[in-house]
């Protein structure tokens, strides 16, 4: 069975903003090629710590199974930003979405 999304058309501005706390309107942000909304995501790089039980004779890792994030390091992975939407999967850049 197809799911059934909310569609609108790529160029049309969403008639909805969100009011955030302390004042600042937020535009939704519509994906240019499905039309799915808040479905948006920036590509970004997030450093973590992989911790590791020791090494083998042959040099390789025998990994622990756990991994600290560092979200202080979070940071976009590509200079222009690039973002994703996480429904179609299709790649833009920030001009394709308005930013």
């Amino acid at each position: 069975m197809k799911s059934k999304r909310n569609k609108r058309k790529a160029d049309a501005s969403p008639a909805k903003k969100v009011q955030k706390a302390g004042g600042d309107t937020v535009r939704p942000l519509v994906c240019p090629k499905c039309g799915t909304s808040d479905c948006m995501a920036q590509i970004d790089l997030i450093p973590g710590y992989a911790r590791i039980n020791g090494v083998r004779e042959d040099g390789s890792l025998e990994w622990a199974g756990e991994t600290k994030v560092d979200w202080d390091g979070q940071r976009p992975a590509s200079n222009p930003r690039e973002f994703v939407c996480l429904a179609c999967n299709e790649k833009f850049g920030g001009a394709a979405l308005g930013i």
